[in-house]
């Protein structure tokens, strides 16, 4: 009884549920959340009188740092998207992409920030990964090899952004295209151009780098030995 007692008169316990919320609000990912809810009963209880709008604040303070908000928000809505038609690729675009417009009112169930939060933590591992591997190219091919270190060539966090910008533009590709084998060739084709001519040429770059390294992630390892074998001296 008397620990309890304790615990009821914490000052946790006796902040207003306002306050509670507002440092639940400052939580970076779900990881952070369900860490804080998981250790005291309080926060519990509030996350649960407004669990959505908690966990959509959550996921979205990771986005931003590392400002992939719109990118993101934007797959995850092509993701729902079912038989979509090519008025509604051009919709989402033009309300996510054209000008990175920041939605100030996102509310996602759960379940959504769930589900982009994982989207999120594999975007992140693929990007960590394919900076590695590029860095591993580079110094295979550098004549300076020896002088140089992976630390020295890390790449900057405005660049790794960038990366992570770009892995979510294939999946927001992926995601609009993939259902699209029921329109005639032709509107296929010019949509996709439609959803290319969105972005600068060096951003078209970064996305047929990624699609090129996703590609070689699952493609057979046969093709590349055939390739290697026929390539010109």
């Amino acid at each position: 009884m008397g620990r309890n007692l304790v615990a009821q008169t914490s000052h946790l316990h006796r902040l207003p549920t306002e306050l509670v919320q507002a440092i639940l609000y400052e939580s970076h990912g779900l990881k952070t959340l369900l860490s804080a809810i998981l250790s005291c009963r309080r926060l519990y209880d509030v996350f649960v009188g407004d669990s959505s709008r908690i966990a959509t604040r959550a996921v979205i303070n990771e986005l931003d740092s590392y400002d992939v908000r719109p990118e993101a928000i934007a797959a995850l809505r092509a993701s729902k998207l079912t038989d979509p038609t090519r008025q509604m690729v051009q919709d989402l675009c033009t309300a996510h992409l054209q000008k990175r417009s920041y939605e100030l009112s996102i509310r996602m169930t759960f379940d959504e920030a769930i589900s982009a939060s994982k989207l999120h933590a594999a975007v992140s591992r693929l990007a960590e990964d394919f900076i590695k591997a590029g860095l591993r190219v580079f110094m295979g091919e550098s004549k300076n090899a020896h002088t140089l270190t992976s630390r020295s060539l890390e790449p900057s966090t405005s660049e790794k952004c960038r990366i992570m910008r770009a892995f979510y533009l294939s999946e927001l590709f992926f995601n609009l295209f993939r259902q699209t084998f029921r329109w005639p060739i032709q509107e296929t084709c010019q949509c996709m151009n439609d959803f290319l001519l969105t972005f600068a040429h060096w951003e078209i770059e970064q996305i047929a780098c990624i699609h090129d390294y996703l590609y070689r992630l699952v493609a057979p390892s046969e093709y590349f030995t055939c390739s290697d074998d026929h390539a010109p001296a």
